[in-house]
């Protein structure tokens, strides 16, 4: 689970590519919609699975109060819609960027000024920020590196995958061409009723 759409294309289909493991990219707060129609299919696929099959969150979000905000909804989302047993797991995390990285990109939360005080005491009381600092890491960075991100996505996944990393298929082609073979369907059916369409744009 990534929370910037950007993640998508960035590296979310090339993770999937390498583990087969659903993705999401939250754009954000996860509105409840989107969370209810993602557990929906989530479920369907988990009646196919031997019984007691956990489900993990590997989150790609900013380390900083409103990153582990969002990996929680995303998380409490899933049990409000009937998945109980989730496994979250942060991969942002300032042990995961080397020593330069932390010092030279950090930025400080508090200077930032755009969290609430009282939510970022809470985070620093349950994280200690970076060295009891009120510092954050934007995930952004750490996805720019990879080959670890893919390595750490492979080593915290290990213990759940039901399939071991590589996997022979490029799932997120299917998804396109499905989205595809949804889109000449509605044009077929508009034209029926409304005569030829202006052809869209390639992508």
């Amino acid at each position: 689970m990534a929370e910037k759409r950007a993640h998508y294309d960035m590296i979310l289909r090339e993770l999937q590519d390498a583990t087969g493991a659903s993705i999401v990219a939250t754009g954000g707060q996860p509105s409840t919609i989107s969370s209810e129609y993602f557990v929906e299919d989530l479920r369907k696929k988990l009646d196919t699975l031997p019984p007691g099959t956990r489900v993990v969150i590997l989150g790609i979000t900013d380390y900083d109060p409103f990153g582990a905000a969002l990996l929680g909804t995303f998380a409490g989302d899933l049990k409000t819609f009937g998945v109980p047993d989730v496994v979250v797991i942060p991969l942002t995390l300032p042990a995961n960027f080397t020593p330069e990285e932390v010092e030279m990109l950090h930025y400080d939360i508090a200077e930032d000024g755009k969290t609430p005080l009282s939510m970022l005491r809470k985070w620093m009381k349950l994280t200690n920020g970076i060295d009891g600092k009120p510092w954050g890491m934007e995930a952004g960075y750490f996805i720019e590196n990879h080959a670890r991100t893919l390595e750490l996505i492979i080593r915290e996944g290990k213990p759940f995958f039901l399939v071991q990393p590589p996997v022979p298929k490029r799932f997120w082609e299917e998804t396109f061409k499905h989205q595809e073979h949804l889109y000449q369907q509605a044009s077929q059916t508009l034209e029926r009723l409304h005569g030829p369409l202006t052809p869209r744009r390639k992508r």
